[in-house]
């Protein structure tokens, strides 16, 4: 996970119709931070899909490898609270944020909800595929995100001056063996119940069974499925 600071205020006042009630006009800027394969959070994990292996099968079942439409949402919080505001306090903030965000990169990220697709054919014939008898198997994706971290100030709405406030995009990339295609970074997982009567697992699992559910997770690019505004 890549962080970088800055000491500078960003001061931004977007052109907002007259009957914007409540925006925010100053960032204090703090920090960014970049999910990558090295480290990221699991906050946006998404449950794709799930198998259940009969407990009597000779082999191990797999899920057949296909593409899932997901949504991947820009995110507003502060602290472990997300913040639901009035659309034209969000979108200043997201404008704010992704301003001072883009000081800080060389290329400039949008801060926007994103409808695409990815693919688990990239995981064909790995573990994350399959699922061995008497397992119940939750086929997981997450997507890596870039954060602009700041302070509020010159809001309209009292409550949001002096708050700290972490506004949140989904990671795209460009991926040199897709042919420099923009791609959406994240990860493939899966989960399932631990089950210590099941030797099979016992024998063949790292996870320590600490834990009420064992996961596995490799690090993939897939393909976006609609046009970026930008390209890095």
């Amino acid at each position: 996970m890549h962080y970088t600071t800055t000491s500078t205020t960003l001061i931004g006042l977007a052109l907002w119709s007259s009957a914007a009630s409540a925006v925010c006009t100053g960032w204090d800027h703090d920090r960014i931070v970049i999910d990558d394969a090295y480290g990221f959070s699991n906050h946006q994990t998404q449950a794709l899909d799930n198998m259940i292996c009969p407990a009597d099968s000779q082999s191990s079942c797999h899920f057949s490898p296909r593409t899932y439409d997901i949504t991947a949402e820009r995110t507003l919080e502060s602290g472990i609270h997300t913040l639901d505001l009035p659309e034209d306090e969000t979108d200043a903030i997201f404008k704010l944020a992704q301003d001072a965000f883009n000081e800080d990169v060389k290329e400039p990220w949008e801060f926007k909800t994103i409808k695409t697709n990815v693919s688990s054919e990239v995981e064909a014939g790995t573990i994350i595929l399959e699922v061995k008898p008497g397992i119940n198997k939750t086929l997981l994706w997450t997507s890596f995100y870039g954060y602009s971290i700041g302070v509020l100030s010159g809001c309209t709405n009292e409550t949001l001056n002096n708050m700290t406030v972490m506004a949140g995009t989904p990671h795209f990339q460009k991926e040199p063996r897709l042919n420099n295609r923009t791609v959406l970074a994240g990860t493939w997982g899966a989960s399932w119940p631990n089950d210590d009567d099941n030797a099979e697992d016992d024998d063949d699992d790292d996870d320590s069974g600490a834990s009420p559910l064992k996961s596995g997770t490799t690090a993939v690019w897939v393909i976006a499925t609609m046009a970026l505004a930008y390209f890095f």
